[in-house]
């Protein structure tokens, strides 16, 4: 029986992953619902406030890039070409090799700048014309040392984004762009997780504090890693400084706009009465301790022979990453991972490629298997161990600024999984509203109006609750207002 439950447990943990990859927004259990479009006001003055309302935090966002490439594909009254000539150059620093920057590199001088330049409406400074022409016409594919550098069109870049910030940046914000972006932001500023945004599976790892499973998110179907953290168990070992300087570096190291793909991340976190929830990036090589206790380790004391096949560099590699004696041991001289990457069996390796996760791994494991040891394997926590542990209000006062949404790597979980649906939705939903509206006789201008919510609501008027009554309620910051009719604009 115990068997069954095993394998019954490993298929819905595949059956999940194998979903998330193929079409997690199809597959998503929950559906995000954005605020009404009244929410932009109220939105727009904390944006304000926040100072995050500007052309750089919104633009450099990536749920704010592409409601303002919508906007300028669709809604802006003059072309803008300049949005294309920079997604242009951001797919140029992401190229692999030489060649390919070489000849991508030429596309865009041709069709971004030669062009321009032949018919006189380049607006972009000679400057930054030298710099490309330069390079370009240096590159010498026998050559290393003319290389092209992935940044050749960073002047442009930063030209792009001041042509971009005027006129253009000032009508989206005017826009109803701008509008779907401040229902975005409302959402996300109001996330509130708990456990039943998540379908928790299989576990796959546990620890000195807890354990970790495999779960998928609600509204999006994607897979993470769930750390649950027990608060008795916590509290048993002293462990709360420990707890929170977890969270407070996963919330660090996870914040960024590229991120670290060297590292495990966390996306969010949150806590229920009686754990400390991490939710990170699934790894699907395993942990090390089940890598560990399948192939066996060295004890200290054996010695390790090197192959004579191997070469001088690796054989210099391994020697220096082993050393006993910390002072000596590579990276620990006091310039850390630069004493690695300059290393000679290093000599050939793009780091931007890797840093890009361009490069093709040594070993990438097998799907349709689960790299994990059985749950009976990993076992369970003894609960009279903590039988005695009592959590107090101080206990739980601790943890009060614990959850955190990562916005970028939520924005990023968005865009690649439901961004579009949930946009269709919501414009068919406020299609049907206007028209509505209109049949009624009802406006509110969501760009001057502190209207959070508006709509029809029961209200009991009877002495003994049986008399029940239908009136138009709006509902803003400072008070909430009843309508007899929905045209009406004198509450009661």
């Amino acid at each position: 029986m115990a068997d069954l439950e095993a394998v019954l447990a490993d298929v819905s943990y595949l059956m999940a992953m194998e979903k998330s990859k193929s079409t997690p927004a199809a597959s998503a259990s929950k559906k995000i619902v954005l605020p009404d479009r009244t929410v932009r006001s109220v939105t727009h003055k904390h944006l304000q406030k926040m100072y995050e309302n500007t052309f750089d935090k919104i633009f450099n966002q990536q749920i704010g890039f592409l409601l303002f490439k919508e906007y300028c594909s669709t809604l802006c009254d003059e072309p803008v070409p300049q949005l294309k000539f920079y997604e242009e150059i951001k797919r140029f620093e992401k190229l692999e090799t030489d060649e390919e920057r070489w000849k991508v590199g030429k596309e865009i001088y041709d069709q971004f700048i030669m062009k321009e330049l032949l018919s006189n409406s380049h607006t972009y400074s000679e400057r930054a014309i030298e710099s490309v022409k330069k390079h370009l016409s240096k590159y010498n594919p026998n050559n290393p040392k003319n290389s092209l550098p992935s940044n050749l069109f960073e002047p442009y870049k930063k030209e792009i984004c001041d042509l971009l910030r005027g006129r253009i940046f000032d009508k989206f914000i005017e826009s109803e762009k701008y509008t779907r972006f401040c229902q975005w932001k409302n959402f996300e500023l109001n996330i509130q997780l708990t456990m039943n945004d998540f379908s928790v599976h299989r576990i796959i790892g546990r620890g000195g504090f807890g354990e970790v499973y495999g779960c998928r998110k609600a509204d999006t179907g994607k897979m993470y890693a769930m750390k649950c953290l027990d608060k008795k168990r916590i509290k048993m070992k002293q462990g709360e400084t420990l707890a929170l300087n977890e969270r407070i570096m996963l919330s660090l190291v996870s914040t960024g706009e590229e991120g670290c793909p060297f590292i495990v991340c966390m996306t969010y976190a949150f806590h229920t009465t009686d754990k400390l929830c991490f939710i990170l990036d699934l790894m699907n090589g395993g942990d090390l301790h089940y890598h560990l206790s399948q192939h066996g380790v060295f004890s200290e004391k054996e010695s390790i022979e090197l192959p004579e096949t191997m070469t001088n560099e690796m054989r210099t590699l391994l020697e220096g990453l082993l050393q006993r004696d910390v002072d000596k041991r590579l990276g620990c001289m006091g310039r850390i991972a630069e004493e690695v990457k300059e290393h000679p069996f290093f000599k050939d390796i793009d780091w931007k490629q890797v840093y890009l996760l361009k490069l093709t791994p040594p070993l990438i494991p097998p799907r349709g298997e689960v790299n994990a040891a059985d749950a009976f394997d990993i076992g369970n926590f003894d609960e009279d161990d903590t039988k005695g542990i009592k959590l107090t209000e101080a206990d739980q006062e601790l943890y009060k600024n614990f959850p955190i949404v990562i916005s970028e790597r939520w924005q990023q979980e968005i865009t690649e999984t439901v961004f579009d649906t949930v946009n269709q939705e919501t414009d068919k939903i406020e299609q049907k509203r206007r028209a509505k509206f209109k049949q009624n006789n009802i406006y509110d201008d969501e760009k001057t109006s502190d209207l959070i919510l508006q709509g029809q609501l029961k209200k009991n008027t009877g002495t003994f609750g049986f008399s029940w009554q239908i009136r138009y309620t709006k509902l803003y910051p400072n008070r909430l207002e009843l309508h007899y009719e929905k045209g009406d604009k004198d509450p009661e």
